[in-house]
This record gives C-alpha cells, structure tokens and sequence, in this order.
C-alpha cells in the first residue's frame, strides 16, 4: 500500500507541472512576470493547507500557483493579485456560488490564468451585468474550464469588461440550459483571443454565443455552436475582428450578425448549418466575407443598408457557376449585393 500511495503521489506531482508548465506557456507574450515557485494547495476535505479557495488567494504572493484538489468549493472568489489557479480535473473541481452573490469570480488583477473549473451558480439582483466569471483586468488567460450558466438569475457565463485585454477565452465549455443569458460577453475590450471553445444551449432565447459591443481587434476562430442561439455570434459597433473557422449548427435564428458600424471585419471559412439567416449584416460596411459554407439555411445571406462589404468564395449549399446575389434593402429601396466567384465546392476548414 505504501508504494502504490507513494506512486500516487508522484503521478500527482508531475501531472501537476506539466498542468502549470502548459498554463504559465498560454499566458500572454507580452507580459512581463517575476515568477513564483510557490504552489499552494487546497482540499475541501482536509489534509492540505487549506480547505477553501478564497483563504489560499489571500495568503498568497503574486504569481503564485494554488493548485485545487477534487471537490465542491461553495464560495465566491475576489482575486486581486496575479496568479495561477489549477483545478484538478474541470469536471470534479466545482466553485458553485451558492445563487448567493454576484459574480463567482471576479478578475481584478492582471496576468491571472484560471485553469480546470467547473464554475456555477452566480447571482445577478436585477443589475445585468453579472457573470460566473467577470474580469475587469489585462492578460489574463481562462482556459480548459466548464462555465455551466444554468442559473436564470445569472446573465452572462464569461464577461470581459471594459479596457479588459488581451484575454484568452481557450478550450472552455460553456453550457446554458436558462432562459436569459448571455455565454460569453465583450464590451469595450481589445486585442483578445477566443478559441477552441463549446458553446450549448437548450432554450431558444433573445440572447447570444458570443456578443461583441465596441470591441475590436480581437480573433474568434475554432469554436462550436450548437442550439437554440438567436445568434451564435453578434458583432455590435466591433471592427477590425478576425473570425474564422468556427462550426455553428442548430435551431439558430441567426449565425452570424453584424450589425451597426461593424466595419472592416474579416469572416472566412465558418461552416454555418441549420440557420434561419446565415449572416445577416445591417448598417456596415467594408466587411470581407469570403470562403464559408452556408448550407440548409432558410435565408443564406442578407444586407440591410450595408452596401460596400466584399462577398466571394462562399459556398452556397451546391455548386454554383453564375454569381449568388444577396438580397438587400437600402435607401427605402430593395438592392443587391453580389458573391462574384462563388465556390464550386464546400470549402476546406
């Protein structure tokens, strides 16, 4: 018994710097750290320096590692000082906010990287502007957890807030099974990327995958879509945004929207499937949208006072030789836009 615990242990420990050595190579380049060698560890049933989350994060330096043992964590976190917070595996390290406070995290410190969580159950009293996870702070990376926004007091599942970046969004699931919500949320926030996530929702509401209100700059690639969205990603007055390469399948009323001086965006190779609209842009402009698959949608595509955004390549649902044409209304006037070289074949993504 002796040697198989002392295997155990062994097994834990090199799990456990190959966990931080991966988190502390995905936190942003551009920082500068003075990285600690501390690790700190917590087990809700005893046996390591603490038993709860939020008394680690207190007594720990900057940069320190706190590293979280299987078990439910009924807390809510204020982190203020940068650090990595590991948690042992995303499906059975739990930090459930008890529908007691507001956010279940809160990010106020830079450099921050929060990795192997299922988080759960925050509260929003009436404000809209709650989130299981809110950052209100630059560089910081979420990556590897299970936001699970089944709560319908709770609005948003990640929330990036304002003059928050670079953030990177990486590898999460983000489940909402609630009637008001929003998955994930950037409001005037630069330069961040999000990637590799899963987004699911099982109730059609007026909410949305991703929302992205005067945010720009930022790179929104690899993700999954799939349910009952009203879009699975809204650009809102955001620009200069790169967004490629995600999947978007389901009862989707729209893939993707872009809408009020959303200009200069560039949006290729997405597979959008299932949707009552496509893309639907209104009032921008100067949008490149070039090689996505659009297929067994009721409307493939539509403009709404957007006449100078650049279509071609899409593949249309079949081959195509002759242009597609694009349905619009502009001026008090129905108008056209045109994919001049449509694909004869799905594209490659």
């Amino acid at each position: 018994m002796g040697n198989i615990m002392k295997i155990n242990v062994i097994s834990a420990s090199i799990s456990l710097i190959l966990i931080i050595s991966t988190t502390l190579s995905s936190l942003p380049a551009n920082a500068s750290y003075n990285i600690s060698t501390k690790i700190i560890y917590v087990d809700d049933d005893g046996g390591a320096e603490y038993t709860n989350i939020q008394s680690a994060i207190n007594n720990a330096d900057e940069y320190d590692t706190i590293f979280v043992y299987n078990g439910t964590y009924y807390e809510t976190l204020d982190i203020d000082i940068p650090l990595t917070l590991i948690g042992e595996s995303n499906q059975n390290t739990i930090i459930d906010g008890e529908q007691e406070h507001n956010n279940v995290i809160t990010i106020n410190a830079d450099n921050v990287s929060i990795n192997g969580f299922t988080v759960r159950n925050g509260f929003e009293p009436g404000l809209l502007n709650e989130a299981n996870i809110h950052i209100f702070s630059s560089n910081c990376t979420i990556e590897n957890n299970i936001i699970d926004n089944n709560n319908p007091m709770n609005f948003f599942g990640i929330y990036l807030h304002d003059y928050t970046y670079p953030v990177d969004c990486l590898n999460n699931k983000i489940i909402s099974n609630v009637f008001i919500d929003q998955n994930l949320f950037l409001l005037g926030t630069n330069n961040n990327t999000i990637s590799n996530n899963i987004f699911i929702k099982s109730h059609l509401t007026d909410q949305d995958g991703i929302m992205v209100i005067s945010s720009h700059n930022n790179s929104i690639y690899n993700n999954s879509f799939s349910g009952k969205f009203l879009s699975s990603l809204e650009l809102d007055t955001a620009s200069n945004n790169l967004i490629y390469n995600n999947n978007i399948s389901g009862r989707i009323k729209t893939g993707i929207g872009i809408y009020d001086d959303s200009d200069n965006n560039d949006i290729h190779h997405n597979n959008i499937l299932n949707c009552t609209c496509g893309i639907f842009i209104e009032k921008s402009k100067y949008n490149k949208i070039h090689e996505n698959n659009i297929n067994k949608c009721l409307i493939k595509a539509y403009s709404w006072f957007s006449p100078f955004n650049c279509w071609y390549k899409n593949y249309w649902g079949r081959p195509r030789i002759l242009p597609k044409r694009i349905n619009g209304v502009g001026s008090g006037m129905i108008f056209y836009r045109y994919d001049w070289r449509p694909s004869l074949i799905p594209n490659e993504i």
